[in-house]
This record gives structure tokens, C-alpha cells and sequence, in this order.
């Protein structure tokens, strides 16, 4: 039984590893696996193209265990004979920016998977991008920013209203377009949202402001 839910819960990390791979968000930044799948009419992967990818390599060395969990998925589509995987649906089209929200002030022990399940109450997150910087550290820096599959997502995010605090920013919709003051002093704040990081958990406690996407005219 042990070994059964060890593997079933390898399995489902591996299902959600390619998922993200062939996802929207992802494919919009990964040149590679872009170039990939568009060498194929099809837009096939094949197996060991995606066994070269550190992530999935951490979670196994079997390509077969590789298909197997592709083929539990509903989203990707595998061939067995030609030991490939692509996805069912092509991908969309739509305005990131205006699905995108800025977080700052974030705490250092911030991680894709606690941003993810912090704004996952509001809409499906497609992508989070926490940058890191370049030294020994690879502390984050701080900031983030979380891509929802609907502008409506975002703006449902964006418009949460817990307590008011000053510790955290958030910036809606093509946020990285600010030059204007930071967050606290810039103008046209439209709404606010909070939580505190604690271990792999965020709560809700401080405040992330809500800014426009493009500064003010002056």
C-alpha cells in the first residue's frame, strides 16, 4: 500500500510537471520547447527531449514512466509508437498583461508553489515568475508576478480588500510597464490585498496595494 501511494504520488508530480511544460504560460516563454514543437507539424515532444529537462529529471529517470503520466492526463496526448508527447488543444491567444498581477514585498521564503496556492483562490494561475538574483545565495528578490488564465481572475484579485497594512505591493496588469513612484507613494491606488508568508504557507494579514498598469498622465 505504502509503495502504491509513493508511486501514485510520484506519478501525479510528474502528470503536473508536463502539464506545466505544455502549458499556455509556459510555452509563451520557453523558446526551446516552442522551437520544439513547432519543428513538428504536430507539435509533438519527443520523450527524450523532455527527459533532458532538470525538473523532470529530478522526478525520474524511466521515459516510460514519463508517458505513463502523460497519458493520465486530459491535456496532453501521447504516442506510444512514436514516443512523443503534445497537447490536445492548441495554444491561446490573450493579453498576459491585462492577466497579470505584480506582487512586492514579498517574503524570502516565497516559492512558486505557496504564491500559486495563495492566489489560486481567486482564479487558476497559469505562471508565476519569482525572480531570483545571480549570486551563491539565489535569494528572491522580493518580487513577483502571477499570471491568472482570465483578466477577470486578476481583477478579482486585485480587488480583495483585507486589512490595510504597508508592507506588500501589488501592481495589476502589465505592472512591469511602471516608471512612476513606488509603491506606497504612486498615485490612483484603486484597491488593496494582504497576506504574510510563513513557511510554505501565505496568510492574510498584510496589505498589497493595487496600482493602474500604466502611470497617470501628468
Amino acid at each position: 500500500f505504502f509503495f502504491f501511494c509513493c508511486t501514485t504520488f510520484m506519478a501525479d508530480k510528474i502528470q503536473a510537471q508536463l502539464e506545466f511544460y505544455f502549458s499556455d504560460a509556459n510555452l509563451r516563454r520557453d523558446r526551446f520547447l516552442a522551437q520544439v514543437t513547432a519543428e513538428r507539424e504536430d507539435g509533438a515532444v519527443p520523450v527524450a527531449v523532455l527527459m533532458t529537462f532538470s525538473k523532470l529529471k529530478q522526478l525520474t529517470g524511466s521515459e516510460d514512466a514519463v508517458l505513463d503520466a502523460a497519458d493520465q492526463s486530459e491535456l496532453l496526448k501521447v504516442d506510444r509508437e512514436q514516443r512523443t508527447v503534445k497537447r490536445v488543444q492548441p495554444v491561446k491567444d490573450k493579453d498576459v498583461d491585462a492577466c497579470t498581477v505584480y506582487a512586492e514585498g514579498l517574503p524570502q521564503d516565497s516559492t512558486h508553489e505557496s504564491l500559486t496556492q495563495l492566489f489560486s483562490q481567486y482564479g487558476s494561475v497559469e505562471y508565476v515568475s519569482l525572480p531570483r538574483y545571480s549570486n551563491r545565495t539565489r535569494s528572491i528578490k522580493g518580487f513577483a508576478f502571477v499570471e491568472f488564465s482570465s483578466e477577470t481572475e486578476a481583477a478579482r484579485a486585485c480587488a480583495a480588500l483585507p486589512p490595510p497594512s504597508h508592507d506588500v505591493a501589488v501592481v495589476a496588469a502589465a505592472s512591469h510597464a511602471w516608471r512612476g513612484p513606488r509603491p506606497g507613494n504612486a498615485p490612483g491606488a484603486v484597491g488593496e490585498l494582504g497576506f504574510l508568508g510563513m513557511g510554505q504557507e501565505l496568510r492574510f494579514s498584510d496589505t498589497l496595494r493595487i496600482y493602474p498598469p500604466h502611470p497617470p498622465p501628468p
